[in-house]
């Protein structure tokens, strides 16, 4: 069972792909239909809601600390 990498105790079920392809960070897949080529940032549903709303959430990327608000994500 793969982790949310938002909420550490939950499953992940989405592929999210905040860094692209798509125009806004509320790119999301199921695992494994994800596109290929650009990172995939695997979450749970409660992480996935939550990014939906717009509101703040942290997550580990490579290593980096990453905290994505609306349609904006920087590194801290």
């Amino acid at each position: 069972m793969a982790k949310c990498a938002v909420f550490q105790n939950d499953e992940a079920i989405w592929a999210w792909q905040p860094f692209g392809p798509g125009e806004t960070i509320t790119n999301f897949t199921v695992l494994g239909s994800h596109y290929r080529g650009f990172p995939v940032v695997k979450i749970g549903d409660a992480a996935k809601r939550r990014i939906e709303a717009g509101e703040r959430v942290s997550f580990r990327y490579k290593g980096i600390k990453y905290t994505a608000f609306r349609d904006v994500i920087y590194p801290e």
